[in-house]
């Protein structure tokens, strides 16, 4: 049991550890209540889902792991420098997760980088075309140009046919 209990940040079972500890602490404390005879666990089993925002580097990212919640991975390319690098690999967990990809300059990104339980992979190029290669991305279902003003090319997709989505934006 203890194992169990200790694994709250643990991508796929954090929630329901969290979960079994709130039960836990909440028959304990009825346990010591004097004249306690019973006691509900409904609020004892509600467990807040927090959604996360992880922001890449420009180094090599291998530590960047979502939780139960919609958690969106950002990664910014301008003429300084760029976050989504060869080599990153990334784990969205439960929940929805995003790949959101910000670019102000004309790029080529996501060659030789990698995510798991990640689905959707949304796009903003304002400064030039912009090539997603999402060959690593084995979860991704759904791509989305939102806001660009220029072109997005999304490639490298598995096996699945996405959902595409074209927001706010005046290119394709």
């Amino acid at each position: 049991m203890n194992d169990y209990a200790n694994l709250t940040s643990d991508a796929t079972y954090g929630s329901y550890a969290t979960s079994f500890n709130a039960k836990v602490a909440a028959g304990l404390v009825q346990s010591q209540t004097t004249g306690a005879a019973g006691g509900a666990y409904a609020s004892a089993d509600v467990v807040a889902v927090v959604n996360k925002s992880l922001t890449l580097t420009t180094g090599v990212d291998t530590t960047l792991v979502g939780g139960a919640g919609d958690d969106t991975f950002n990664a910014t390319n301008t003429t300084a420098s760029t976050t989504l690098t060869a080599g990153d690999s990334l784990v969205g967990g439960a929940g929805t997760d995003t790949l959101q990809v910000t670019t102000t300059v004309a790029a080529d990104l996501g060659a030789s980088a990698f995510g798991s339980s990640i689905e959707k992979a949304t796009a903003t190029a304002t400064g030039g075309v912009l090539t997603l290669r999402l060959d690593g991305f084995t979860d991704v279902d759904t791509v989305t140009s939102q806001g660009s003003t220029e072109n997005v090319t999304f490639q490298g997709l598995a096996t699945k046919i996405p959902t595409i989505n074209v927001t706010g934006t005046n290119k394709t």
